[in-house]
């Protein structure tokens, strides 16, 4: 191997890696990566101590819940902004927000967290 492509698989490695290590931490714990950083996502208290981070834009929204991620595409909706996919359903009217999974229908009276955070 010449040292030229020594050179570009080492900065293809470190190019790798560099990426690499905050998609595994996010992986790791995504309500804490969605929460640490304040414009990535909104986090959710609900009713048991339960919650969850989301971020959502023009085309759908991404929840981050117990090690789990879940991502929904924009539907219609009369009642604040609504999402769905196969096996989820969120609903965020004002500061109350609804998340319904197919395995999971422990998220209850839950409430949007505003940040209090001063710019």
């Amino acid at each position: 191997m010449t040292c030229y492509a020594r050179c570009v698989m080492m900065r293809m490695q470190r190019a790798f890696w560099a990426g690499s290590i905050p998609v595994l931490l996010a992986a790791s714990n995504p309500v804490a990566a969605l929460a640490s950083d304040p414009a990535a996502g909104s986090v959710v208290l609900c009713a048991g101590g339960r919650s969850f981070a989301f971020r959502q834009d023009r085309e759908g929204a991404v929840v981050a819940f117990d090690k789990r991620v879940v991502r929904m595409e924009r539907k219609p909706s009369s009642l604040g902004s609504s999402y769905a996919s196969g096996k989820a359903s969120l609903i965020i009217d004002k500061d109350y927000v609804a998340f319904v999974l197919d395995d999971d229908l422990g998220f209850r009276d839950c409430r949007l967290q505003v940040s209090t955070a001063q710019g």
